[in-house]
């Protein structure tokens, strides 16, 4: 069962990979109107 468990895993890896690149955008639009979450801080 190795490729079930492989195909299972590029799936978790892509909707990972889309929740972090949609927590980054989120990030700089919120340090955009200068509300800065303090666990995240992206220099400019």
């Amino acid at each position: 069962h190795a490729w079930i468990f492989g195909k299972n895993l590029r799936i978790l890896l892509k909707w990972v990979i889309l929740f972090v690149v949609i927590m980054i955008i989120v990030t700089i639009i919120l340090q955009s109107f200068g509300f800065a979450p303090p666990m995240i801080k992206i220099n400019k």
